[in-house]
């Protein structure tokens, strides 16, 4: 039977959503950092991901990288309440269970009346698994088996530690893909689940982690920045 599960709709429709351009990695003895940016007329992020030096060249890494999308929006300021700072000391560096993925953004000209919303599409491991690569296109509907069919590589066995460099945000995750939880501390509980068809679920703060649940979940996270910008 054909599943009638509508296909997600992106988390921000306005943006197109680009290949992301790496440069050469940083490199030493426990990690590696990869560094790219997202253009626009009034501003630029710049995302990184860290991971364990142990994933260096590998398929799964330079696949993870490669099908990773990403584009900004800039927008009118958001509300205060939309972006707490929660003041919570940073995470320790963990990089035998997550990924950090870093966002940070820059006005090119100083504006208190602007807002930026910074949307990265790419997936996370199933949860538990060391071993989980793949979102199977076959059980989902639509839209989501083709995009399926084109981004199947994930960090094995690695969460999505998302921190906003330089403000708070509010991170909002919209499944594409099966489904998965996000939170706003490391522990996993207690966390709000995505799924496809149900919408974005969001935390605010400097800290967000995304996991997958029992299978590999295709995501959108949203970083919604009010400033003041670094």
């Amino acid at each position: 039977m054909t599943s009638k599960q509508p296909d997600p709709e992106p988390e921000a429709p306005e943006v197109e959503l680009e290949a992301l351009h790496w440069q050469p990695p940083e490199v030493d003895d426990l990690k590696v950092v990869y560094t790219a940016s997202i253009e626009h007329l009034a501003a630029v992020c710049t995302l990184t991901v860290t991971v364990a030096r142990k994933l260096y060249e590998t398929e799964e890494l330079e696949g993870f990288l490669e099908e990773m999308k990403a584009g900004l929006v800039v927008t009118e300021r958001h509300s205060e309440e939309d972006t707490v700072d929660d003041r919570e000391p940073p995470s320790d560096l963990d990089l035998d269970n997550q990924a950090r993925l870093g966002v940070e953004v820059r006005l090119r000209a100083p504006d208190d009346t602007l807002g930026v919303d910074v949307i990265v599409r790419t997936a996370v491991a199933e949860e538990g698994d060391p071993n989980a690569a793949e979102v199977r296109p076959a059980e989902l509907p639509g839209v989501a088996a083709a995009e399926a069919l084109k981004q199947d590589t994930v960090l094995p066995g690695l969460d999505h530690w998302w921190v906003a460099i330089g403000g708070p945000w509010t991170g909002t995750a919209t499944a594409r893909t099966n489904s998965g939880t996000i939170r706003k501390q490391k522990a996993p509980n207690p966390h709000q689940v995505i799924t496809v068809g149900a919408g974005g679920r969001s935390e605010k703060g400097r800290t967000v982690w995304v996991r997958g649940g029992s299978k590999a979940c295709k995501y959108d996270f949203k970083g919604s920045f009010t400033g003041p910008f670094s």
